[in-house]
């Protein structure tokens, strides 16, 4: 098995296609008003309308609605979740929308890494980042070598 490879803020056309052109797993596209990457959904609609089914396309979201939501979910194989969102509110998207979840979790030490397995029954798989989505910040990924992880995960950050 070949690591996976997402690559998320994506703007425009040419970026994707040159993505796909080298093979990459998962495009992410930004739903986050305070981000310089935010996308509208009628942009969405238009930038993955071209995408290959093996190329698995994902909503990056943060603490939205179910009305924001609705607008995108047809464009979407899965949602990635970087809010407050509890368990509840993961198991109601999973059952609302029928989609793919992938939990965010924010790394600062060994004890917030650990807030993984509150949601590992219920996600398709993690991401473990940096403690801001924007920031170029970094976290030490030897910290994921001590946990016991089960699900399928993705390191960022």
């Amino acid at each position: 098995m070949h690591p996976k490879v997402k690559i998320c803020g994506m703007t425009n056309a040419e970026t994707i296609q040159t993505a796909i052109k080298h093979k990459v797993d998962y495009l992410g596209f930004v739903f986050y008003p305070k981000s310089p990457r935010n996308l509208t959904p009628d942009q969405a609609k238009e930038l993955t309308k071209n995408i290959p089914e093996n190329v698995k396309r994902i909503a990056v979201l943060v603490n939205a609605k179910d009305e924001f939501i609705e607008q995108i979910k047809d464009y979407f194989d899965c949602f990635q979740l970087h809010g407050h969102e509890d368990v509840k509110r993961i198991k109601e998207l999973k059952q609302k929308f029928n989609k793919g979840i992938i939990k965010a979790i924010r790394v600062t030490d060994e004890a917030s890494a650990k807030t993984f397995s509150q949601f590992e029954d219920e996600v398709d798989m993690l991401i473990f980042d940096s403690p801001a989505m924007e920031k170029t910040a970094k976290f030490d990924w030897q910290i994921l070598n001590k946990l016991k992880i089960t699900k399928p995960y993705l390191v960022a950050g």
